[in-house]
C-alpha cells in the first residue's frame, strides 16, 4: 500500500489480467440495464412474414382465388389471407389505434380477398 496516496497496489501476471479483464466486462454487460421491448415489433414482423407468404404466391400469379383452383389452393390461400388480415387487425388496434386511413384500407383488402377465397371454397 502506498500511504501517500490510500492506494493499494496489486501486482499481477499477465494471464491475471486478462482474466481480470474478463471479469470486469462481464460485470459490466451484466450491470447494464435492459432495452424495453416494443411489443409492436413482434406484430410488425407478423404483418411483414404474412405479406411475404402473399408475395410469394403473387410472383406465380396465384395470391387471389380464381374459378377453377382446386380446394387445396383455395384453402392455402384463405390461410396466408386470414393470417395477414388478423396480423393487421392486431398491430393497426395495438400500434395505430385503428385511426390511420390508409392502414384501415389495407386490411379491408386483406379481409375482403380472405372472403373472396371463402366463398370459392363454399
Amino acid at each position: 500500500m502506498l500511504p501517500a496516496f490510500g492506494v493499494s497496489v496489486v501486482f499481477m501476471s499477465p494471464q491475471g489480467q486478462k482474466v481480470a479483464k474478463q471479469a470486469a466486462h462481464v460485470v459490466a454487460q451484466m450491470c447494464q440495464p435492459t432495452p424495453l421491448k416494443d411489443p409492436c415489433d413482434d406484430l410488425k414482423q407478423r404483418v411483414r412474414l404474412a405479406k411475404d407468404r402473399i408475395r410469394q404466391n403473387d410472383k406465380k400469379g396465384e395470391a387471389v382465388c380464381r374459378d377453377g383452383m382446386s380446394r387445396y389452393q383455395l384453402q392455402q390461400r384463405v390461410n396466408d389471407w386470414i393470417n395477414l388480415a388478423s396480423a393487421r387487425a392486431q398491430r393497426d388496434q395495438t400500434c395505430h389505434g385503428g385511426d390511420d386511413e390508409n392502414r384501415q384500407i389495407e386490411q379491408a383488402t386483406a379481409w375482403h380477398q380472405l372472403s373472396n377465397c371463402q366463398g370459392f371454397l363454399r
